[in-house]
């Protein structure tokens, strides 16, 4: 008998697949079946578990460490997406060893940005501010912060979007960008019209991941309720 549930939210949804458990001629081995809705009935993917003597472990707690193979293959693609994890002319192997440690302090870097980032972070002050003298007086305070995302998720499928929802969540990619922005301002590259506009345009990227996110999780959970 198999069960349908969620091995954790994806970008697009729930992760929701048909798992079954069976028992094997070993009792410290089981036998974890997943079978994706979308992609037919004959197609299946197999676990070998193992459970210590002595630790019996749950079909759901299996499920949980299945479902934690996601983030570390989103961990790889924003390696190589932004960071050029496999982007290197490096042919020899002290080279290659010294290309992805230096691209994964860049993400782990990032990485810690994000999380020292909390509420309404302002940049810091730049000194002399060109842009003041140039008479730009319709970029207020609140178009220089940078919010961290609070966007909200659809409770069940076809659920209306919010007329004027938040942004979503600081990724890798766009704390990458804004530590290349905040470095550029503070180095005074920038005057004030020009950081409020790459601010702006930061904070449409978001609300527009936000926007597409909340289509992609009501329209998963109304195929999931039928």
């Amino acid at each position: 008998m198999s069960e349908r549930r969620s091995c954790g939210n994806g970008t697009k949804g729930p992760r929701c697949s048909d798992w079954a458990l069976i028992a094997t001629a070993d009792p410290r081995e089981l036998l974890l079946i997943r079978r994706l809705p979308s992609r037919g009935k004959n197609q299946y993917t197999f676990y070998l578990c193992h459970a210590p003597q002595g630790r019996p472990a749950t079909m759901t707690y299996f499920i949980t460490i299945a479902g934690r193979r996601w983030p570390v293959e989103v961990t790889f693609k924003t390696g190589k997406d932004t960071f050029g994890w496999d982007q290197s002319q490096a042919r020899t192997y002290d080279a290659a060893c010294r290309h992805t440690a230096l691209t994964a302090l860049a993400q782990l870097r990032t990485a810690a940005i994000r999380s020292a980032m909390a509420g309404l972070t302002v940049l810091p002050d730049a000194g002399a501010d060109p842009g003041a003298a140039a008479g730009v007086a319709d970029i207020s305070d609140p178009d220089l912060r940078i919010p961290l995302g609070d966007a909200p998720l659809p409770a069940h499928g076809g659920q209306p979007r919010p007329p004027r929802i938040p942004v979503i969540a600081l990724t890798a990619a766009e704390t990458a960008r804004l530590a290349r922005l905040a470095a550029a301002w503070t180095a005074g590259h920038l005057d004030r019209a020009s950081l409020a506009f790459h601010l702006r345009w930061s904070k449409w990227r978001r609300r527009h991941q936000a926007t597409a996110r909340w289509h992609h999780y009501a329209t998963r959970l109304q195929a999931l309720a039928t």
